[in-house]
């Protein structure tokens, strides 16, 4: 749901007409407490408040994703029958028993977390220099109530051609894969022609080891 408080009601509606329900103002300020709470965490990674124990950086978005999934589970009404979910609120919003009763489809944006974890420690053997590799998992309990709330949804959305892959043929699964679609075509990098050195390559995104920089 889109909120934009710095715009008028009518103003809005002018903008877009698509009807969009009005989030309750409790609503708001626990999503605005939680977001504000998770940018403060994930960027200072709590060291300056406990340099010794310091939580690792998944567990804090863990952490966050449960809390944001908590309160939206207590803000449905029995009569939101259907739901569209992001992946990373699938699994708290299954432990809370929210979604016992209704239908929803969930968007995937990354492997499940059973998959991931054992890739994961594959990954360590392979680089046992880099910590962040090991730094967090899930219990496999965990991990396989994921996969229960997988087979339970509706529908399963992905562009993510492994995801799809992955739980059409190990899992049985019915995977709707989105292609990609580019807006415009892209210009082509200008080679300036006696420029020496080794080639660069730009990361769009954290080179960290658990985001695939060892592999790539």
């Amino acid at each position: 749901q889109r909120w934009r408080p710095w715009q008028r009601a009518a103003r809005r509606a002018a903008a877009d007409p698509t009807p969009v329900t009005v989030l309750p103002w409790t609503l708001r300020l626990s999503l605005l407490a939680l977001g504000l709470c998770r940018a403060l965490a994930l960027r200072l990674q709590l060291q300056a408040f406990w340099p010794r124990r310091a939580p690792p950086r998944q567990a804090l978005m863990q952490w966050a994703d449960e809390a944001l999934a908590r309160s939206y589970a207590r803000h449905l009404r029995p009569e939101q029958r259907e739901l569209l979910l992001d992946q990373s609120l699938l699994l708290p919003l299954a432990e809370t028993g929210a979604l016992g009763g209704r239908r929803y489809e969930v968007w995937l944006n990354g492997l499940p977390m059973a998959e991931l974890q054992t890739r994961l420690d594959q990954a360590a053997q392979r680089w046992p220099q880099d910590p962040n590799l090991r730094d967090f998992r899930l219990p496999l309990v965990r991990a396989e109530r994921e996969l229960r709330a997988l087979q339970g949804a509706a529908a399963l959305w992905t562009s993510h051609v492994e995801v799809a892959r992955l739980l059409r043929e190990q899992h049985g699964l019915t995977v709707q894969l989105l292609p990609w679609r580019w807006k415009r075509e892209l210009p082509h990098a200008a080679v300036r022609p006696g420029v020496a050195g080794p080639p660069r390559l730009a990361l769009a995104g954290s080179a960290l080891g658990r985001k695939g920089a060892w592999e790539l």
